[in-house]
C-alpha cells in the first residue's frame, strides 16, 4: 500500500472514531454539487439512513427535506467576493428542522477533506429538550399566577410589538384599560379569597369573550389591559360582549357580594406617539367613566380624546 493511501485510510478510521460521539450529528457535503460525502452514524440514524449509502445523495433533500438549495444554508457566509470559498471560518446557529420537527445547534465550517478538496462540514447537537425548557421558563415568567393572563412585563413587550406594527403597516389596534369595581369593598367585607374570586371571575369572562388576535394582561392589582386588533367601535363591541357575559355569571354569583363589574376606557394606539401616552389616555377615560358611574349610574365617557 502506498504511503498516501495508508494515510487516507488512517484518516478515515480516525474520523469515524471521533465522530461517533453520542451527542454529535455530523455530515459533510460538496459545497458546489451539494452531494453528501460523509455522515456519521448518529446523524444517519436520526434520518433512518445507512451511513455507508449516503455518499452522492443531495444534501438539501436528504438532510432538510427541501426540493432545492436551502434558503437558510450558511455556505454564502464562506464565499469571497469572487465566489470562491475560504476555509477555517465557523458559523454557529440554532435551527428547527421542518423535516424532523426538532431543534438543533449547528456549527458550520469549510475544511479540507481527506481527498484534498474543500468541503462543507456541519456539526450539530439536538437541543430540542433544552428549547422546551426555555419555552416553559419563558411562559412561566410571562404569566400572572392567579389570573393566567400575561403579566405587566410581558404585556409591555407585546404592546411594543403592536405599536411597531401599527406604525409600520397602519394595523388598527385599540387599547382598553379596565379597573374592577368595588374590589376593596369585597375584600374588606368578605375577605381576600372573595376578592380573588371576583378577579378570576371577571378575567374568565374576558378570556371567554376576546378574539384570538387579542390579549389581556394584568397591569397591577385590579387594573388590566386588553389589546384589541380593531378600531375603537369594534373594540367597544368586544367590551360589551364581556359585560354581557358578566351578566350571565352574576346570575349565579353569591347574592350578598357586590356584582362582578369593571370600568373601562379605550384609546387608539395609532393616535398616540408612545405606549405610555396610549395607556395614560385609556386610563384617564376609565377613571372618568368610573367616577360618573358612581355619581349617576351612567357610563358614557368610554373613549379617550
Amino acid at each position: 500500500m502506498r504511503q498516501n493511501d495508508f494515510n487516507k485510510a488512517e484518516e478515515s478510521k480516525i474520523l469515524k472514531l471521533l465522530s461517533q460521539n453520542h451527542d454529535l450529528l455530523i455530515y459533510v457535503n460538496d459545497p458546489v454539487k451539494r452531494e453528501l460525502k460523509y455522515m456519521n452514524e448518529n446523524m444517519a440514524r436520526l434520518l433512518n439512513l445507512n451511513p455507508c449509502a449516503v455518499s452522492g445523495m443531495i444534501c438539501h433533500s436528504t438532510v432538510w427535506g427541501n426540493d432545492g438549495p436551502c434558503s437558510f444554508c450558511p455556505l454564502v457566509k464562506f464565499q469571497n467576493n469572487d465566489g470562491s470559498l475560504r476555509k477555517g471560518t465557523m458559523f454557529e446557529w440554532e435551527f428547527k428542522s421542518a423535516l424532523l420537527k426538532r431543534w438543533f445547534w449547528r456549527k458550520d465550517s469549510v475544511v479540507e477533506w481527506i481527498d484534498g478538496s474543500l468541503v462543507h462540514l456541519q456539526i450539530g447537537i439536538d437541543i430540542t429538550l433544552r428549547k422546551g425548557y426555555e419555552e416553559q421558563l419563558q411562559l412561566s415568567a410571562s404569566i400572572d399566577a392567579m389570573t393566567g393572563t400575561f403579566n405587566r412585563d410581558w404585556g409591555y413587550k407585546l404592546l411594543e410589538r403592536a405599536f411597531d406594527e401599527a406604525r409600520i403597516s397602519h394595523t388598527q389596534y385599540s387599547l382598553c384599560f379596565f379597573d374592577l369595581d368595588r374590589l376593596k369593598e369585597t375584600n374588606d367585607a368578605f375577605g381576600h379569597d372573595a376578592g380573588d374570586e371576583m378577579i378570576t371571575g371577571i378575567i374568565g369572562a374576558v378570556r371567554k369573550s376576546i378574539r384570538k388576535n387579542d390579549f389581556v394582561c394584568r397591569w397591577g392589582g385590579d387594573e388590566f389591559i386588553i389589546l384589541l386588533k380593531c378600531d375603537l367601535k369594534q373594540a367597544d363591541t368586544v367590551i360589551q360582549k364581556i359585560q354581557a357575559e358578566l351578566d350571565v355569571v352574576n346570575q349565579v354569583y353569591p347574592a350578598e357580594r357586590p356584582r362582578l363589574a369593571f370600568s373601562y376606557g379605550i384609546a387608539d394606539i395609532f393616535a398616540e406617539n408612545s405606549i405610555e401616552k396610549v395607556i395614560t389616555a385609556a386610563d384617564r377615560a376609565m377613571y372618568e367613566n368610573k367616577t360618573k358611574k358612581y355619581k349617576s349610574g351612567t357610563t358614557r365617557r368610554i373613549f379617550a380624546d
